[in-house]
């Protein structure tokens, strides 16, 4: 959705289904606007465009004031008064839990998506964003902090359409991950082929400076212990991974080093977690290939962190 020229020219048709607060238009405060350009630049790279985009609504406070009938779920605890009854709230207003796992059909396997719900008796609903660990589903990302708020647009999109709008943009081919610095973590032996002394299985610990990574834009020079090896990424991927019954994607980006090799190293693979990774952002896929000098071939990986 990218609405040019001035307020009431291009009113505002796009909804997202099944999602956390019912069909309609969501959006985020300005004190998240970081988070909203993040998402923007991820769900363009995977898509594959040349540019993402973020609109900036300006609304009025009088406009807002007059909205009668928010329904506002100021933090995953919240109970507020003026929410719906529900099938899964116990005959009490549902709080922010029930709300969402109503609206996905989360725990109804007789409802397949056949119908979904639009909340128009509210001007808009604000609450936080849910991820599947919220509902004790072990899949995906950590879940969000409270603060991180979102707002669903459903009778109040008569707002937006009349707000002035600001259109942030930018060319989607993005620098390379920075993954410059030393890194700590433990690397075991996965795979051994030749003669060695060396068993699968076994591991040691980087500390120190035995694993240093430095970088030139998009290529990477490997030290690890006395030895190098040199590579450039390659374009960023999104690994599908389960949720709830719905594919979600985690941004990662993969260096493949085989140049320039010094002493036994080959090869070394390198994947930095990116957003949608949950407890895995910020953190480092190593796999390493040596080889010894009679000529065995020693296969070793793990997950390192940056020091």
């Amino acid at each position: 959705m990218c609405p040019k020229g001035g307020p009431g020219e291009h009113p505002i048709e796009y909804y997202r289904f099944f999602t956390d607060f019912g069909k309609g238009l969501y959006t985020v405060r300005e004190e998240n606007k970081d988070y909203a350009i993040e998402a923007a630049k991820l769900i363009t790279k995977k898509k594959k465009k040349e540019k993402w985009g973020v609109v900036v609504f300006y609304a009025s406070k009088e406009d807002l004031d007059q909205a009668a009938n928010p329904l506002i779920f100021q933090d995953k605890r919240s109970y507020p008064p003026n929410a719906p009854v529900l099938d899964n709230s116990s005959g009490q207003p549902a709080n922010w839990l029930q709300f969402i796992e109503h609206n996905r059909h989360i725990g109804d396997v007789s409802i397949l998506k056949k119908d979904d719900y639009t909340w128009e008796k509210y001007d808009w609903i604000e609450g936080p964003i849910w991820v599947p660990r919220d509902s004790n589903i072990d899949e995906g990302r950590d879940p969000f902090p409270d603060s991180l708020l979102q707002i669903n647009w459903v009778r109040g999109l008569k707002i937006l359409n009349k707000a002035g709008r600001e259109l942030i943009s930018g060319e989607s081919g993005q620098p390379c991950p920075n993954i410059a610095g030393a890194w700590e973590g433990k690397l075991v032996v996965k795979e051994v082929n030749g003669s060695t002394n060396i068993r699968v299985g076994q591991s040691r610990f980087l500390t120190g400076n035995s694993f240093v990574i430095t970088q030139d834009d998009c290529t990477v020079v490997l030290k690890f212990n006395n030895n190098e090896i040199t590579g450039d990424f390659k374009p960023g991927e999104a690994i599908p991974s389960q949720s709830g019954g719905r594919t979600e994607r985690t941004e990662a980006d993969t260096v493949v080093l085989t140049e320039h090799p010094t002493g036994p190293l080959t090869r070394a693979e390198l994947t930095i977690y990116g957003l949608g990774a949950g407890s895995l952002k910020g953190k480092l896929k190593v796999e390493i290939e040596q080889r010894s000098p009679n000529g065995a071939v020693i296969v070793s990986g793990g997950m390192v962190e940056r020091k």
